[in-house]
């Protein structure tokens, strides 16, 4: 906490200035905490369209009853790529009401399990609120469709929260 106050000033005092809506060029980058934490870089092909790569990575436990040993604890960590394409559908002053879709490949690591592959795409609808001329807050909420390679391919389907975001404005 200590740590986390005088680079949040910083960030709002080197950020704030006059709030504008996103012009063609404009790069940003993007940190999101959600299901599985991301970093990535949102670039503004055009004022309505824009290309976001994100890199994800979650680490979680699990517990697994054995009938023989009892409770087994299993460590897993996901490491995954994103590759969006958003669309603005609506701007108005400081917020952005947009859509996109995204490709997503996924790789989790169990420590004592066999190794999973996954792909699969994800529709979203999300929100931009720009407080500040490079600084804004974003939220998405859609549906995914993941298909795992692994000795039972499972496919699973279902809507996500996708947390809330920061994007930070470079130009």
């Amino acid at each position: 906490m200590k740590r986390t106050l005088p680079l949040a000033v910083l960030v709002v005092i080197f950020t704030c200035g006059p709030v504008s809506a996103q012009n063609a060029r404009e790069i940003g980058f993007d940190f999101r905490v959600t299901d599985q934490d991301s970093i990535g870089v949102t670039w503004h092909l055009t004022n309505r369209f824009a290309f976001r790569p994100l890199l994800t990575y979650d680490s979680l436990e699990v517990e697994v009853f054995n009938p023989f040993f009892g409770p087994i604890r299993e460590r897993a960590r996901v490491y995954g790529t994103d590759l969006g394409f958003l669309f603005t559908v609506h701007s108005h002053e400081n917020l952005n009401l947009y859509t996109g879709a995204a490709l997503q490949y996924s790789y989790t690591n169990v420590d004592q399990g066999s190794d999973i592959h996954s792909k699969g795409a994800e529709a979203l609808f999300g929100m931009r609120f720009m407080f500040a001329k490079r600084l804004g807050i974003f939220s998405e909420v859609g549906a995914r469709y993941p298909k795992d390679r692994s000795g039972n391919d499972l496919t699973t389907y279902g809507l996500f929260t996708g947390g809330l975001g920061l994007t930070i404005y470079v130009n």
